[in-house]
């Protein structure tokens, strides 16, 4: 299972064969490789994952449309209404948020950049944040891993060459 990111070829993903599997829709990679779509909830082993990939590159003026980079990195307004509506059916709770990058607030937090790259996808992520603080909603923990670095504070987690086991808590690194 996947989320995209940002350096996806999203003429292959957003062409992709879809089946519902865990409660929504997947696209099929191939037997037993699936694409988790952004905005999403899915229910796997009685934990719920909403999904929401897609960050912008900071190096897109050094990659080339439809070859390296493509515009459908970031979440369009349709994907943004479609994840919104997701949340509110699922009364603004689950367990786990599956990002590629996380809320800007988080970002500047965490990462320590500076503020001056734009990315949409962040923003949606902090809108994403109000609405479920703003409903009474509630998730134990966001996991992304845009910025290829590790770090955690007690509610995000950035992952790089690593992997979280859900069920033990542990992680492991590579």
């Amino acid at each position: 299972l996947f989320i995209d990111g940002n350096h996806e070829n999203f003429d292959i993903l957003d062409n992709l064969e879809e089946k519902e599997m865990y409660g929504s829709k997947v696209g099929v990679l191939k037997d037993r490789v699936y694409h988790l779509k952004r905005g999403n909830m899915y229910t796997i082993n009685d934990k719920k994952y909403f999904a929401f990939g897609g960050s912008a590159s900071i190096d897109k003026s050094h990659r080339l449309p439809y070859l390296s980079w493509w515009p459908h990195e970031v979440p369009n307004g349709e994907e943004f209404d479609h994840a919104m509506e997701t949340l509110k059916e699922n009364g603004y709770k689950f367990d786990y948020l599956l990002s590629h990058t996380a809320s800007y607030e988080t970002v500047i937090e965490m990462m320590r950049y500076p503020t001056r790259f734009n990315d949409p996808t962040e923003v949606m992520l902090s809108e994403i944040e109000e609405a479920i603080d703003a409903n009474g909603g509630s998730y134990e923990h966001n996991f992304f891993g845009h910025h290829h670095v590790y770090g955690h504070n007690d509610k995000h987690t950035a992952m790089y060459c690593q992997v979280y086991c859900v069920e033990t808590g542990k992680t492991l690194f590579f």
